[in-house]
């Protein structure tokens, strides 16, 4: 005779009980989602100084390679009439195509034609010598660190052995546009979600990293803070995550003199679309 096994009852969740456990799952999600945004913000940053330090390893061998820093001209000196440093790098050392966008800033906005709609978008630079080729990018080569050009202040970098302070002076780094000539009386963009074409400056003052996106300033007034960072590689061969309040006590230029207040914003959004 088979034993007679009791019966077990089972009983499902009341509603109450159902509610409660949803309360539950959303209070954890709530408190995991910043914790989870605040990871993936992390992870975006480390891919992007990981790009301007490789991006400052090419750039250091190609001034190894041929003696002289990055060129602004082709050999016979005509202005321009060579491509973008992007162009000279991917050529002579192909994994710089990999290199040449922040993901924050790897899509162009639509109708791009120079530089970018704002500091999550790409530039984009037409070749000037195959007019079938453009290049885009989220990154600035230090505008004094280019060989072919005029020098009647002295400021540019001839060649690397001739910069004082290497971890100081700024290689590659986070911009609205391809490159950047600093100098330390100007002052910072106004809008930092877009930046600003001039002064100079203001195309590297972005909040792209470090700050919530409604946090960003959009009209600075005179010496206010700057909120958030950019990342930055130098010629000693190391990158950093800079604040913008930074960016004035680097060595932009050969003689260059840290400021003892930091001009105020002047910079203006440039205009959009660009033409």
């Amino acid at each position: 005779m088979q034993p007679n096994h009791s019966r077990i009852a089972y009983r499902g969740f009341t509603l109450i009980e159902l509610l409660v456990v949803i309360g539950i799952i959303g209070i954890l999600a709530g408190l995991l989602m910043p914790v989870l945004s605040r990871s993936k913000q992390k992870v975006t940053e480390v891919h992007c100084l990981s790009n301007v330090r490789e991006l400052a390893i090419a750039g250091t061998l190609y001034s190894q390679d041929f003696d002289k820093t990055l060129a602004y001209t082709d050999e016979l000196g005509r202005p321009k009439a060579g491509d973008i440093w992007l162009a000279l790098l991917i050529g002579n050392y192909a994994h710089v195509d990999a290199l040449r966008l922040c993901p924050k800033a790897a899509q162009m906005a639509p109708n791009t034609s120079w530089y970018a709609k704002d500091m999550n978008s790409a530039w984009i630079f037409k070749s000037m010598i195959d007019p079938t080729k453009f290049y885009t990018g989220s990154y600035a080569l230090n505008g004094w660190l280019y060989t072919g050009l005029s020098d009647p202040s002295g400021w540019y970098y001839k060649k690397f052995s001739s910069v004082a302070n290497a971890a100081k002076t700024p290689f590659f780094c986070d911009a609205i546009w391809a490159d950047v000539w600093p100098d330390e009386k100007s002052g910072p963009a106004v809008d930092l979600t877009r930046g600003a074409i001039t002064p100079d400056i203001g195309r590297i003052t972005l909040a792209r990293h470090g700050v919530s996106s409604v946090a960003i300033p959009k009209a600075l007034i005179g010496n206010q803070p700057l909120l958030g960072a950019i990342n930055i590689s130098f010629l000693d061969g190391h990158a950093e995550f800079v604040s913008l309040e930074r960016l004035w006590s680097l060595s932009w230029h050969q003689n260059w003199v840290i400021p003892s207040v930091r001009p105020p914003a002047v910079g203006l959004p440039p205009p959009w679309p660009a033409h």
